[in-house]
């Protein structure tokens, strides 16, 4: 499975940590959520899954408020209604899926919201007032905007992992998207779904660190301290995944405690205080330099700021050297840290970021 999520991150670029947390929630039986902008690549991650997976089957929707159930588990089949019986055609759709893209999923109406709330809570689906297991093993819901509705918190609370994306950052990225965009083509899969069931099971038979539990409880009572709210079932949920990212991929206990992070946010403005929280706890190395990724990154965006703004060539170079400056002294901070794989990694996407400034000053120069 570390073979798919390397296929994965060459595939789609800068999300490596929603990769991880989609790969994670998939082996745990949890679903997830990503928002973002439009065109920001959401969907895309699920169909790169999708294609990295043989034999398993898929759904995908877009909703709006004028969805209707037959979108979501099919129409009724009139051979079954000449029978008396008000059976669905579910042939193609959720009900039958391993695999669900679920876009603009708060959008939808009372009608399907019902549907989906049975199907991705409860595991099943109802035909003729008997509930019936399906076989969908995550659903990937995304949107362009968090829910509105209290009526929603339900369904909401269901996305074990969450996730708020924005456009790709590095000039070079956007280039290979723009050329892979060109000419796409998905990739031949890598595993099956049945091997993806036997991780599923190894992750549910191999009981859970004692460590683990103990570290995220900590976890759950400072965010509490801090003003964030965890509930007992959404912290049982993240376990899994936490458990998830030990079994299948070998991480430590204080590494696959961050995973808590992306599932105790509930407002876009609280995720990087979060975070911070959740990291300072659970890995204080890796808390550091993810802060210093994230000043490098506003660094970034200032850099593009100033680019584009009007003002004499100079005046330009000026402002972008000293935050290339800035920018520097910070990976250096990183590199000062003890250096785990974790930290390695994101020092790697900060030595990026850093390729990217030059190519905003040499653009500069360039006029």
């Amino acid at each position: 499975m570390i073979k798919l999520e390397e296929t994965m991150r060459s595939l789609v670029m800068e999300r490596e940590r929603e990769i991880k947390g989609m790969l994670c929630s998939l082996f745990a039986g949890e679903h997830i959520y990503v928002g973002g902008p439009p065109g920001s690549g959401k969907s895309y991650m699920g169909k790169t899954l999708l294609s990295l997976i043989s034999g398993a089957s898929d759904f995908a929707n877009t909703f709006t408020a004028f969805s209707t159930p037959d979108e979501v588990v099919g129409p009724f089949d009139p051979s079954e209604i000449m029978k008396g019986n008000m059976i669905r055609n579910t042939a193609g759709m959720l009900p039958v899926a391993n695999l669900a893209r679920l876009e603009e999923i708060f959008k939808s109406n009372a009608g399907c919201l019902g549907i989906l709330t049975d199907i991705l809570v409860d595991g099943v689906f109802v035909q003729q007032g008997q509930a019936q297991k399906i076989p969908l093993l995550q659903a990937l819901a995304t949107s362009n905007e968090l829910p509105q509705d209290d009526s929603l918190a339900y369904l909401w609370d269901r996305f074990a992992v969450r996730f708020w994306v924005g456009y790709l950052k590095s000039r070079d990225n956007r280039l290979k998207a723009l050329n892979f965009r060109k000419g796409l083509k998905m990739p031949a899969p890598i595993t099956s779904i049945d091997e993806v069931m036997e991780a599923r099971k190894l992750v549910s038979d191999t009981p859970v660190s004692e460590n683990l539990q103990m570290l995220m409880l900590d976890i759950q009572e400072e965010l509490s301290r801090n003003g964030y709210s965890l509930s007992d079932r959404r912290l049982g949920r993240l376990q899994e995944v936490c458990h998830a990212d030990m079994v299948i991929f070998g991480a430590s206990e204080e590494e696959a405690a961050i995973h808590i992070s992306d599932g105790a946010w509930s407002n876009i403005e609280d995720i990087r205080a979060v975070r911070d929280i959740v990291f300072k706890k659970a890995n204080p190395e890796l808390g550091e330099v993810m802060k210093l990724s994230d000043e490098v990154a506003l660094l970034i965006e200032k850099m593009q700021k100033i680019k584009s703004d009007f003002g004499s060539q100079s005046d330009k170079l000026s402002k972008a050297g000293s935050i290339g400056v800035d920018i520097k002294n910070a990976i250096a901070k990183a590199t000062s840290l003890k250096q785990t794989s974790k930290v390695a990694e994101a020092l790697a996407g900060m030595n990026a970021a850093k390729k990217a400034s030059e190519s905003i000053i040499f653009e500069i120069v360039r006029g």
